[in-house]
């Protein structure tokens, strides 16, 4: 069994993360923040929404991504 890896599942970072932060940015990722925020549960074929799952997860969109949608964009 190996003990090191390159890359972590999203179930492993949800089980096992203290904290989440997803930042999308642009508008071409408009309707992915829009699904992202809407969703309350993990969708598979929507990997991002994984966040839904994960203790203290925090999604930061910028205004391109948000625009037409009821999201609050993170300033700073």
């Amino acid at each position: 069994m190996p003990t090191h890896g390159v890359s972590v599942g999203l179930g492993t970072i949800s089980r096992r993360s203290r904290a989440v932060r997803l930042g999308i940015h642009g508008e071409g990722k408009r309707t992915a923040a829009a699904r992202v925020l809407a969703s309350p549960a993990f969708e598979a074929d929507w990997p991002a929404t994984f966040n839904a799952d994960c203790r203290d997860a925090q999604v930061r969109v910028d205004r391109a991504a948000a625009a037409g949608s009821h999201a609050s964009v993170e300033h700073g």
